[in-house]
Formats: C-alpha cells, structure tokens, sequence
C-alpha cells in the first residue's frame, strides 16, 4: 500500500514504497534470525514485533478508511482474518491425521467430533491453540489493533472538524 502523504511526487512515493519494504524484509529476517539463532533471541524479541505494528500502523490508509472505519473492518475480516480462520480450521481438521502419524506432541489426544467444533468456533472468535496454527498467534491481535486504529482515527477527524483543530491526531 502506497499513500500520498500530501504533495509527494511519483519518485518520492516509490522511494517511501521501497523503503517500507526494506524494512519490512528486515523485520521478517529479524524474526527468522530470532527463531533460529538462540543468542540472538533476546535482542531481536526486543523490536520485531513492534516494527511490524509500526509499520501496519503507518501504512494504514487514512484517506480511504478515516471516515469509514467499518470499511477497514469488512477490509480486514475479508483479508486477514479469512486466511487466518481457513488455515486453522484446516489444522484443526488435520488434527487427527497428524496424531496418527506421531507429529505432535506426547500430551495431545485425539479429538472427538465436539471438541472439534468446539475449536471450529474457538477459531472464528481469535482464540484458536491448535499446535501447528501456532505461528498465526499475532493475526487475531495484529486485525484487532487494526481496527481499534481505525475507529480512533475516525473519531479523531470526527473531533478535529467539530473544534476546527486540525492537530488531534498528532
């Protein structure tokens, strides 16, 4: 996503457009390093997830969604949280499955048809802990700091044209 923060030309658009994805690309690289290097753990847990909550933050499309944030919501849910919902619900599906093969650990059982739905719906509400979804965890709170940023920045310009100032979101 590329905005255009006030009267910037074509070239200055791509060159914030390449700079954001270089840094996004070091954030993913932090948290590979992070996982697989276990001295670099410490430091890298201190700024990766933060960067990447900055970085969705800045990004955030304040001249299509500022007055409309539950576009922002149905934007979110159709994106983010659909892949996030299908892809859990497929490892819960999986479940079962991958017990038989001895891919999980020694304290999960089998589930049983209600436990299954169980999590089915547990999963459409955020709250899915089925092991191989495990590296989802930040999608739920990653859409939902989403669209807490929306209704702010709505509710921000809501308050900025009722008292004619135009620095309440700063």
């Amino acid at each position: 996503i590329i905005v255009n923060r006030g009267n910037m030309q074509p070239r200055e658009q791509v060159i914030e457009r390449d700079y954001f994805n270089i840094v996004k690309g070091l954030g993913i690289f932090s948290v590979i390093i992070g996982h697989a290097v276990f001295f670099a753990r410490d430091f890298v847990y201190i700024y990766h997830l933060p960067l990447f909550y900055f970085i969705s933050g800045y990004m955030y499309n304040e001249l299509k969604y500022g007055d409309d944030p539950f576009l922002n919501v149905k934007n979110k849910l159709k994106s983010t949280w659909s892949v996030y919902v299908i892809y859990m619900w497929l490892m819960v599906a999986l479940h079962n499955t991958f017990y038989n093969f001895g891919l999980l650990r020694n304290s999960e059982n089998l589930y049983t048809k209600n436990e299954i739905i169980e999590k089915l719906c547990n999963i459409v509400f955020g709250s899915g802990d089925e092991l191989f979804g495990g590296p989802l965890w930040f999608l739920p709170v990653i859409v939902l700091a989403s669209i807490e940023l929306g209704f702010i920045v709505s509710l921000s310009r809501i308050i900025e044209r009722a008292i004619k100032f135009s620095w309440i979101k700063f």
